[in-house]
């Protein structure tokens, strides 16, 4: 769990310093990136701490093989990117500093997933699907912080609100076709289990065998994780895939069109509260997404 808790932490903290970098900061002012600066160090090493305490399984399943821990300095390394580009970002006022710490923030969660942290997938679907969760969980969360800025500064701009709207959408529509491909593909048969009865036995299967027997996945039944509900769930795989569909996809796209209607009407505070709601939503949502991910090999 304190490997979910790191790569959530991460996707966030990427997502939420992009989506600042949209703000202009002649608008917003320093404060408001300073401040944002702050809140990457705290995330970033929150998230640091419950990577080097999680349990990483080696690479290889042989006998005797002990953990990689140069898959944490890696994913460790990443993480530094991350929060020093934002700082470089912050610290230099030079128009290629800026862009310099744009793009070592850029950069990081491809070196993130070249870690192999959780992901069962291939290199390029891991890290399609941290950029996804990261612009969706950063669209919300830079739209509150930005929200409660103009508590303090009252005469900001409408437009820059307005920007990171944009910014919101285009998380949204990325992560809805990853989603949905997603679905399609373990739909055509793609990682679908075999068939089971309601006992987790397989359908058509010789169970005579002992060391059949021994072989079988207890969780892959119709009332676990796997099973032959439909996708190859059972029902608890099923609740956890509704759940990450409705408040990862349909829920945040309802209130997206509530934010959007509230910002055209220039209410920031009201815009703010309703961001309050999808930003739970969604961080539910991906920690969701994330587990089924590690223990089903699917990108969500």
């Amino acid at each position: 769990m304190a490997l979910l808790g790191f790569e959530l932490l991460f996707r966030l903290t990427w997502g939420l310093l992009v989506g600042v970098v949209f703000v202009r900061r002649t608008e917003s002012s320093e404060k408001f990136v300073k401040i944002a600066a702050r809140f990457a160090w705290g995330l970033g090493l929150t998230a640091a701490i419950m990577l080097w305490s999680a349990d990483l399984e080696p690479l290889s399943s042989g006998l005797g093989s002990e953990p990689d821990f140069s898959r944490q300095w890696g994913a460790l390394f990443s993480l530094a990117m991350l929060v020093g580009g934002f700082q470089l970002y912050t610290s230099v006022y030079a128009v290629w500093g800026r862009f310099a710490g744009f793009a070592v923030m850029l950069l990081a969660p491809i070196l993130l997933a070249g870690a192999q942290l959780s992901a069962q997938s291939g290199a390029f679907p891991a890290i399609l699907n941290t950029y996804s969760s990261g612009l969706l969980l950063g669209g919300f969360f830079a739209g509150q912080f930005l929200g409660h800025w103009y508590l303090n500064v009252p005469g900001m701009h409408i437009v820059e609100l307005k920007r990171v709207m944009k910014f919101l959408f285009a998380g949204l529509i990325v992560k809805t076709l990853e989603v949905g491909y997603s679905l399609s593909q373990r739909f055509l048969g793609d990682g679908v289990g075999s068939a089971v009865d309601a006992m987790g036995r397989p359908l058509g299967d010789d169970i005579s065998n002992t060391e059949f027997l021994l072989q079988l996945n207890p969780n892959h039944s119709v009332f676990s994780l796997e099973g032959d509900l439909w996708l190859g769930l059972g029902s608890y795989g099923l609740i956890l895939l509704s759940m990450r569909v409705l408040w990862g996809v349909i829920a945040p796209w309802v209130l997206a069109l509530m934010i959007q209607k509230t910002v055209n009407m220039r209410s920031t505070q009201s815009a703010t509260g309703i961001l309050y709601a999808a930003c739970v939503m969604v961080l539910v949502a991906e920690a969701t997404a994330l587990y089924l991910g590690q223990v089903l090999g699917i990108n969500l």
